[in-house]
């Protein structure tokens, strides 16, 4: 993320807090869940009680914090270069 706003960790300072709700549709969050939780080992019953806690969850974030980014079709890349560019705009583009 720093590379994207031409920073390095040192040169960034928070001085105010802004969330950004990174949203994806439960059948893809299911689908990335389950990849990583069973490359780590989890089991079945594990894994669908986590993704049935995080669907709550996720609805929860949209209701309460009001930007988001569709992030579904995103490669990581792509999501770290929109959230490079929301956080400029949300620091009045003196980032970077």
């Amino acid at each position: 993320l720093f590379e994207h706003l031409g920073l390095n960790e040192v040169q960034f300072h928070v001085h105010r807090c802004f969330f950004l709700n990174l949203h994806c549709s439960d059948d893809i969050r299911k689908t990335r869940l389950v990849y990583r939780l069973k490359r780590k080992g989890w089991e079945q019953d594990k894994i669908d009680d986590f993704i049935s806690e995080n669907n709550k969850m996720a609805i929860e974030l949209h209701n309460t914090i009001s930007d988001t980014l569709e992030v579904s079709t995103k490669s990581i890349a792509e999501a770290a270069k929109d959230v490079a560019s929301w956080i400029k705009v949300k620091f009045d583009n003196k980032v970077g």
